[in-house]
């Protein structure tokens, strides 16, 4: 069974997030609605622990709001950059544990 409050052993933490409730029996097979990027980390995470993981995804291809797209004739990712609230946000702690760099955006600047 996954440790509580552990995304993966010996990695990332979000402070405070109880992300897993405890069952009383051993968990063998879990499926994951959605190949985004929480299914995806989801499902990563149950498979580091030995866990038989099936991931239903209802559209034609995985990423969620996430694409790789044809840009200039060049391949760019699209969809996921922005972290909406991020004070408190665990994406926010996320990019920070994985030294991506981060610049905030005031609305004035967005919206005209």
């Amino acid at each position: 069974m996954l440790p509580p409050h552990k995304l993966l052993k010996g990695s990332f933490e979000p402070a405070g997030q109880p992300f897993v409730t405890p069952v009383s029996d051993p968990v063998k097979r879990v499926i994951v609605i959605g190949a985004g990027y929480s299914g995806i980390a989801a499902a990563n995470a149950l498979r580091t622990y030995g866990i038989e993981v099936v991931v239903l995804e209802g559209q034609a291809n995985i990423g969620g709001r996430t694409q790789t797209v044809s840009l200039a004739g060049a391949h760019a990712e699209a969809g996921g950059g922005w972290i909406h609230a991020p004070i408190g946000n665990p994406l926010s702690e996320l990019a920070d544990f994985l030294s991506l760099a981060r610049q905030a955006f005031p609305l004035s600047g967005v919206f005209f």
